[in-house]
């Protein structure tokens, strides 16, 4: 693989991990526009669980982690290990977003959330399908 081919995967990648955190943030924005999101803040619980200092921590894990893999799949030079992170990132924010996503009440949130909900997953797929090109040097 070519340098150029192999920057061209890590910004395709880098772009993919953005549009995950954008999606993710739309989905809070047609979740607020819920006059029960509200009231479940105001009990004290978000999307089903109670807010507690471990549900902000995973919240903001779940939305940082996207952001620095941005950075990191461009700046790390492994590409072995660039390959091997973004895999594994990819499935640990896939699952946190496929469990928040299978929790919620269809009644509740609407139909365009839930395809903003499932959008969520697009992004970190086709990234795992591109990193694992990123190494295909070292296997031939």
């Amino acid at each position: 693989m070519t340098n150029i081919e192999n920057l061209r995967i890590r910004i395709i990648v880098a772009v993919l991990w953005i549009a995950n955190t954008v999606i993710d943030l739309v989905q809070i924005v047609l979740g607020s526009m819920n006059p029960r999101w509200y009231t479940d803040i105001m009990n004290g619980t978000l999307a089903g669980f109670p807010i507690t200092n471990a549900t902000i921590g995973v919240f903001a894990f779940s939305l940082v982690v996207p952001v620095l893999m941005a950075f990191f799949v461009l700046a790390i030079k492994n590409d072995s290990l660039n390959k091997w992170l973004n895999f594994i990132f990819a499935i640990i924010i896939g699952l946190m977003s496929w469990i928040d996503f299978l929790q919620r009440d269809p009644g509740v949130i609407g139909v365009s959330n839930w395809v903003v909900a499932l959008a969520t997953n697009i992004p970190l797929t086709i990234a795992v399908f591109y990193c694992w090109k990123l190494d295909k040097k070292s296997e031939t």
